[in-house]
Order: structure tokens, then sequence, then C-alpha cells
């Protein structure tokens, strides 16, 4: 099974919401979809907060799951804003207010074949 990591980072919110939001988020992530691998990382290395930097390295298949599972999290985090990023090929999108178009633009990032 091949494995794809994903970098999602939050902003729009004060220190203390995005410390309490990125620990709701890992907990959607992972009830998504238990089998996928979540760590948080500090933005700022030079920072004591945990940071807001969340980490997803996503077996083949889940990425409608965690999509979904996202979607339902900016539910209660409305006035977040969430980057989702594949470095490796160089894909970001930007998830504000959450549609479902939205949701689907994410779910095309995360069941997205990677061309070798």
């Amino acid at each position: 099974m091949s494995s794809e990591e994903f970098v999602f980072s939050l902003s729009g919110l004060s220190d203390r919401e995005r410390e309490l939001a990125a620990s709701d988020l890992i907990r959607a992530i992972k009830e998504s979809d238990p089998t996928s691998v979540v760590e948080r990382r500090p933005s700022n290395a030079y920072a004591q907060d945990l940071g807001a930097t969340i980490i997803l390295i996503l077996g083949t298949g889940a990425g409608i799951e965690i999509a979904r599972g996202v979607k339902n999290w900016m539910g209660r985090w409305k006035q977040a804003a969430l980057t989702v990023e594949d470095k490796e090929r160089k894909i970001k999108v930007i998830l504000e207010n959450i549609s479902s178009d939205e949701a689907v633009r994410l779910a095309e990032l995360l069941t997205a074949p990677r061309r070798d």
C-alpha cells in the first residue's frame, strides 16, 4: 500500500483557538480514517505552543472519508481557514467556509493518483 503526505495549516484563529482547533482536527481525521497517521508539528520552531501544522500520512483509498471529516470539522470551526498542501506535487487547496464544492476539491487532492 502506498502512502502520501499532506500538510494541514490553520489560520484565522487566535493562538489558543488554533491549538484547540488543531487537536479537534486531528481527532476528526482519526475518526474519519483510523488507519491514517497524523502528527502535529510546531509552526514555529522557536514558539512554545504545540503548533497548528498537522502532517497527514494517508493510506490509499482514505481520501474521501478524510474530506468528509474535514468538512464536518470546518462546520465546527467556521472562522478557521485551512490550507492543505501536497508539497511533492506542489498542490495547495485553501478552505474557508467550506462548501460542498470545496470538499470535492479536497477529496480530489487527497485521492489524485501520483505520477511517478
